[in-house]
């Protein structure tokens, strides 16, 4: 009984000019309604990924908008990235520096910094030395204990970081 009811009121709106001119204008502000705040959504989120980060424009601004106080904390950031990465290379080691620097961020970042703080943290990442052996030697030389899970922790921010590295290349 319902079938031929359905299919008289899709024949009458069919029909009449005025009925399809409502019933339209209904469904396509149904759809509105739907579909736009879903799309609003969609194009304020991607913003974020069209962002270029690498800009100096945007870098700059950034830098202008911080206090002393932040632009003091990113200062001691860059110089604790600059040490590790350069004592790498007196090292000579071909350990990935945003590795090391990961490493230390996670480890040794609330550590006093001494004259030999950055030579005897690389010094850990002996040449082609396996993760554990890294975590172990970082425990012999720094005291410090990290469970399984931190570890795994650590390793997939490290491979995070490298990968977002080569993304920006």
């Amino acid at each position: 009984m319902a079938i031929p009811a359905a299919s008289k009121v899709v024949i009458t709106v069919l029909t009449d000019k005025k009925l399809r001119k409502i019933v339209g204008g209904i469904i396509l502000g149904i759809i509105i309604v739907i579909i736009a705040p879903i799309a609003i959504l969609l194009g304020i989120m991607d913003t974020g990924q069209k962002l270029n980060w690498t800009d100096p424009e945007l870098q700059q601004h950034i830098i202008d908008n911080m206090t002393e106080e932040e632009k003091s904390r990113l200062q001691h950031f860059a110089d604790i990235m600059q040490n590790i990465e350069d004592e790498i290379t007196v090292q000579g080691l071909s350990v990935e520096p945003i590795k090391a620097q990961v490493i230390f961020l996670c480890v040794l970042a609330d550590r006093t910094e001494t004259d030999t703080l950055y030579s005897d943290f690389v010094s850990c990442f002996e040449e082609d030395a396996e993760n554990e052996t890294i975590f172990q030697n970082l425990a012999d030389k720094f005291d410090v204990s990290l469970s399984v899970e931190e570890k795994e922790k650590i390793l997939l921010l490290c491979e995070k970081a490298i990968e977002s590295t080569k993304d920006s290349k």
